[in-house]
């Protein structure tokens, strides 16, 4: 396995792949921070809230290189060869795992680091204890790794590369979205206060009505809905991304718990349906 890591690495870094993720990574980075160059001086918004946007990122770049990069194996018989040569699946397996890992910490350390060159270059300061913006740092280093296990088991089971490709970046996306619904509905209060809608020059707007008594919130989740729905955002990658964004992540040990458990589920998954695939 040794020997498979060291050919990963060096197929690796001749790729040209690798540097067009590297580069994207650093360029959404800098297109989130632009925009909030004149707030982080002039208002003195939190850095934390303009650098730690990269992770809704990385869950769609890692993906894609995934997709392009261990996908061309079977494409290109390098992968049948593999086997032919007598070398186990479980050790392919686990060598490109490792490698996608490998690529996706360096995605996100490089997406953090020119967040946090730019942030201080446009004079932006944490206003969150230290232990806490670690935990933000560690927590994105999760998502990266659970990313990647996930981008590995969808590439190395379906044969064509751009199939595998469309499947991990399309689905990756929709968990995106599910990510989004599920944050967004865990917000909802229990109790809120009435709405007064308003229309005025052809514009809708609503004003909540201060003087009225806070009722029963119809839009609250509860019981164990609300159970499953903080499990689905703790466990999804794509749901610990937008708590970390959007500096949300009140639990950070149930972040990493959630990023273990996805780990050990899609990695034993993985491995358990490659073995049984037929190489062609």
């Amino acid at each position: 396995m040794r020997n498979l890591l060291s050919a990963g690495m060096f197929r690796l870094l001749k790729s040209k792949l690798l540097y067009v993720a590297l580069g994207a990574s650093i360029l959404l980075e800098v297109y989130t921070l632009l925009p909030e160059r004149d707030r982080l001086r002039l208002l003195a918004i939190p850095l934390e809230k303009a650098v730690f946007a990269y992770p809704l990122f990385i869950v769609l770049i890692v993906p894609s290189f995934c997709g392009l990069f261990f996908g061309a194996e079977y494409g290109s018989g390098t992968l049948r060869n593999k086997v032919a040569a007598g070398i186990a699946k479980r050790d392919i397996y686990l060598t490109n795992l490792l490698v996608a890992m490998g690529v996706a910490m360096v995605l996100t350390l490089a997406s953090l680091l020119t967040g946090l060159a730019l942030g201080l270059f446009f004079q932006g300061e944490f206003q969150n204890e230290p232990a806490e913006v670690v935990a933000y740092v560690i927590c994105s280093l999760g998502v990266a790794l659970a990313i990647s296990s996930f981008s590995i088991t969808v590439t190395m089971l379906i044969s064509n590369r751009a199939v595998s490709l469309l499947a991990a970046v399309m689905t990756s996306l929709a968990l995106l979205f599910v990510g989004q619904f599920l944050i967004q509905a865990l917000l909802e209060p229990e109790f809120t206060r009435p709405t007064e809608r308003f229309v005025e020059n052809g514009m809708v707007s609503y004003i909540v009505d201060m003087d009225a008594p806070e009722g029963p919130n119809p839009y609250y989740i509860g019981g164990i809905q609300r159970l499953l729905y903080q499990f689905l955002l703790y466990f999804l990658p794509q749901g610990q991304c937008f708590q970390i964004a959007f500096l949300g992540l009140e639990r950070p040990e149930l972040c990493l718990g959630g990023t273990g458990l996805f780990l050990v589920l899609t990695t034993t998954l993985g491995l358990a349906l490659f073995h049984k695939k037929d190489i062609k």
